[in-house]
């Protein structure tokens, strides 16, 4: 596998990706606004499938990174997802040390997800969070 940077190419894709994955639970479609540039698309070594993508949002006015999406090509079998996942956020904390971050904090409620970041390193923190959303408007 290998890695490709900057998602911007790729924002429709990934929010495909995801919104595939939501219909489970809702029919809303996930906005492409909140993909932003930064991030990680894991590629076969050919480039001839995309398996997954890490988006990693960055504060400005700290060294924080934040792993705010993570997504697998629904195509993918179970194995490419995970190996594709892992080697991704793996991938991503390069990526963030890189790019200035000193710090990268993630939220996911999805066990093996959860599982590939214990075995990577990242220590548990607020174990009682619930995601919030309020839109501003325009």
């Amino acid at each position: 596998m290998k890695v490709l940077f900057h998602l911007k190419e790729h924002q429709e894709m990934i929010r495909n990706w995801i919104t595939e994955k939501m219909k489970h639970s809702t029919s809303a479609e996930f906005p492409i606004e909140w993909i932003p540039d930064t991030g990680i698309i894991v590629t076969t070594d050919d480039d001839s499938r995309k398996l997954a993508a890490v988006v990693v949002y960055f504060e400005r006015s700290s060294p924080v990174a934040y792993i705010g999406w993570i997504a697998a090509n629904p195509e993918n079998t179970l194995e490419e997802s995970a190996n594709s996942i892992a080697f991704g956020i793996r991938c991503a904390i390069n990526y963030s040390r890189t790019m200035g971050a000193k710090h990268l904090l993630t939220t996911s409620g999805n066990r093996r997800i959860n599982q590939i970041f214990d075995r990577i390193g990242f220590l548990d923190g607020d174990q009682c969070v619930k995601h919030k959303y309020y839109y501003l408007g325009e």
